[in-house]
């Protein structure tokens, strides 16, 4: 799906040129780009049909500022539920509607959050923004996280700005009392299957002027260097003791005090970055940040009894398996969860299912193994949600 919201720019481009150092913009002059993506028909079926809280619901304005969510909520139990006859009356008065983390709520949200953080190696949300003409959510500002803006409907005015603080973390927010804005850098009209890439750190703002406009903001929420090489070393404490023991501080010698801990610290931490790499996938497991979208997968559940030697099998499409070879010619299927270990004649059955690209007859599939055993195993792999089936 990244390749499509940057399309026509490469994948490869868009990292060299562009990722975490400049602003992108694509015109496309497609309206029906992203209609697979987001519609209005949705958008009113989720306000109206669901139950909504704030703040991931709220209502914001640049001009008349806060508005309290007593004027759009009821308060239940301490909680405020999102009154939606309301909060949509809150746009007709200029208000922006701002629903949050909607991928837990759309399921083709769902699939593009999941794609997108598949792809990067991060955590991806989604946010939609629904703003009346002649109206402006929010002032001047920067994200401490990269955006991807797609245009849904209608269309928005956008300033980039000259002040660009690089790469900022979560504790480096932006400050509308003393962060300084600079002057416009770039100003252009966002339009209907447009797409606008802003990284961390660039301030923007954008309004309406005569027609509305509804956008996703999909958000990047990557782990920098810095995390990652702190959380590396603090699991790597309880390994090793010298990282455990307290520095000495009861004079203001500390350097000779602490000189021989230091410098075996200084070793171990040089010799941890150079393991980062051989550990890099199990502590940056982004697949834990992957809700997966297994639409369809009760039905299979409930089905199965009728499953068969002449069923017709294939992977999973919402549920993506890794297939592994381990120690003794065995093989291992997994996802970030889930974890099946099967013995060396299971080997060649396996990477034939996985690797199927249309459904395919069990009985069909020419292996060591019988056909109890073939259903047998292929039902295990339906129950953890790898294998799906169907019966012509």
């Amino acid at each position: 799906m990244l390749h499509q919201i940057i399309h026509p720019l490469s994948v490869e481009d868009f990292f060299s040129k562009y990722f975490e150092k400049q602003y992108l913009l694509i015109k496309r002059n497609d309206k029906d780009y992203f209609k697979d993506v987001l519609n209005v028909d949705s958008l009113d079926q989720l306000i109206f049909s669901s139950s909504n809280y704030y703040p991931t619901f709220k209502a914001v304005s640049h001009s008349k500022g806060k508005l309290d969510p007593a004027k759009y909520c009821t308060n239940v139990n301490g909680g405020y539920v999102i009154d939606s006859s309301q909060f949509v009356k809150c746009y007709q008065e200029g208000y922006t509607l701002v629903l949050s983390d909607i991928q837990n709520k759309i399921l083709s949200l769902r699939n593009l959050t999941n794609d997108v953080t598949k792809a990067l190696g991060h955590r991806t949300g989604t946010n939609i923004y629904i703003t009346p003409k002649d109206s402006q959510g929010f002032p001047a500002h920067y994200d401490t996280h990269d955006v991807f803006v797609l245009q849904i409907s209608g269309t928005k005015k956008w300033r980039i700005y000259d002040v660009f603080e690089e790469l900022p973390n979560g504790e480096m927010k932006f400050d509308n009392n003393f962060s300084d804005t600079g002057n416009v850098l770039d100003e252009f009209l966002l339009e209907e299957g447009d797409m606008l890439y802003i990284p961390r750190g660039m301030v923007h703002d954008a309004n309406c002027d005569d027609d509305s406009s509804i956008h996703i903001t999909l958000g990047l929420f990557g782990k920098s260097w810095g995390e990652i090489i702190s959380e590396y070393i603090s699991e790597s404490t309880q390994f090793h003791k010298i990282l455990r023991k307290y520095p000495k501080l009861y004079n203001s010698d500390f350097d000779n005090l602490n000189s021989e801990d230091i410098s075996e610290i200084a070793d171990l931490i040089s010799n941890l970055i150079v393991n980062i790499k051989s550990d890099f996938k199990k502590l940056n497991n982004f697949e834990e940040h992957v809700r997966p979208a297994n639409l369809g997968f009760f039905k299979q559940i409930y089905s199965l009894d009728s499953f068969n030697s002449s069923s017709f099998i294939y992977p999973s499409k919402m549920e993506k398996f890794n297939v592994i070879d381990k120690e003794n010619g065995a093989i291992s299927v997994h996802n970030s969860k889930i974890q099946l270990t099967l013995p060396a004649p299971c080997k060649e059955f396996i990477q034939e299912v996985f690797s199927l690209t249309e459904p395919k007859q069990l009985s069909a599939i020419d292996c060591i193994l019988d056909d109890d055993s073939k259903l047998q195993l292929v039902r295990q792999l339906i129950n953890m949600g790898g294998i799906q089936f169907e019966n012509n």
